[in-house]
């Protein structure tokens, strides 16, 4: 391998059009791949996905394998290697955080983003019906993420620091061969603040996906925990449909203090956060991407105190914690909110500038360890 090019071979065959953030990062990936006019070379291995050749890209498409779990654990565990190797490519990047077994010449690189079977804070039981499909990712899928790092060669890259001291903890890699490749913040140059008027409600926003993790429920046991007064102040936005929340949470109707938005885009997050406290009860996260768009505009945290997003929120200090399984004390602290603060809106940014969360250097992290370990 000459230093300066390079031939990747990339799978990413699990992901699907509607995967969401996990899409979003495929998508950045080849676009960077399209983009690089070098003579860097790219084979990706995809699923039913709108991407096709260009002149440094081929596209493999196996929809069979997309479709079916144990195609892929058969590839992961024993026909991967050697279909890998006919291509000849100098390094292999899996992002679908399973790393190939039986690949012992060419170097690899897994891309984690898969929490649930490291976290810590909930065990999910395969007996209860809204738990059953966690259960099956924190055990089976889990066991299989976990034998796949700990009998490869692969390096690994993840989105923080608690995940990388997990993998070591548990004896999975090495800490030279984790990386961590933060989510970046673009910089906003010009942040005002303008009181909101008295007569608007206080607004708590938790932008999310319909997954138990997310927690939902705690906000709305904590909701029928404030007195009548406190509630005729605030609206709470979850960006869910109607039936997603009552199938998340069992509630038999929705409360008049709740909006149910659906799925909002990224100008329409924006300028929801600017007039908001961004509440965030979620227990399992790689990251906890809407905490670093909340500070990017200034705006009040209230965080589910895990490790994860304790390193979200960094040294950010308009935040406070609670338990994420006690809707007393998330009770106590919106009632604090509204009693005890005024609340300001977020003006003179760009709802544009966001969070570059598609991880558009891992192709340069790849290669540039590969050009350091070529060196050595």
């Amino acid at each position: 391998m000459e230093s300066d090019v390079m031939e990747f071979f990339i799978n990413d065959v699990a992901v699907k059009r509607d995967s969401g953030g996990v899409y979003t990062v495929l998508e950045s990936v080849y676009k960077s791949a399209s983009a690089n006019n070098g003579a860097d070379s790219y084979t990706f291995l995809l699923g039913d996905v709108a991407f096709n050749d260009n002149h440094n890209v081929k596209v493999i498409k196996n929809v069979a394998m997309q479709k079916s779990y144990l195609r892929r654990i058969f590839f992961d565990w024993f026909s991967g290697a050697a279909i890998i190797s006919k291509s000849k490519p100098d390094v292999y990047i899996s992002m679908q955080n399973t790393a190939q077994i039986g690949l012992k010449k060419i170097p690899q690189f897994t891309y984690l983003h898969q929490p649930l079977p490291f976290q810590r804070t909930k065990k999910f039981s395969i007996f209860k019906k809204k738990e059953r499909k966690m259960a099956f990712y924190q055990y089976v899928v889990g066991a299989l993420i976990k034998g796949s790092l700990k009998f490869s060669n692969t390096k690994v890259i993840v989105q923080s620091q608690w995940l990388k001291n997990e993998l070591v903890v548990r004896g999975l890699a090495k800490p030279n061969d984790i990386f961590v490749s933060f989510p970046k913040v673009k910089k906003i140059s010009q942040i005002y603040q303008e009181q909101i008027v008295e007569t608007e409600k206080v607004v708590f926003f938790f932008p999310s996906t319909a997954m138990v993790y997310k927690n939902h429920k705690v906000i709305l046991e904590a909701l029928s925990l404030l007195p009548k007064d406190i509630k005729r102040k605030i609206q709470i936005i979850f960006t869910l449909t109607e039936s997603e929340l009552i199938n998340l949470t069992e509630i038999k109707s929705i409360p008049e203090e709740i909006v149910l938005t659906g799925r909002v885009n990224k100008q329409e997050v924006a300028e929801i956060l600017s007039r908001s406290i961004l509440i965030f009860p979620s227990y399992i996260e790689t990251f906890g991407l809407p905490i670093l768009e909340a500070k990017q505009i200034e705006r009040p945290l209230i965080v589910a105190d895990v490790p994860v997003l304790r390193e979200s929120v960094s040294d950010y200090e308009d935040v406070q914690y609670f338990n994420p399984f006690d809707s007393r004390h998330l009770a106590n602290i919106i009632s604090d909110f509204v009693k005890n603060r005024t609340i300001m809106r977020s003006v003179g940014f760009d709802e544009e500038s966001g969070i570059n969360t598609k991880l558009d250097n891992l192709l340069t992290l790849v290669k540039g360890e590969m050009s350091r370990h070529a060196k050595n």
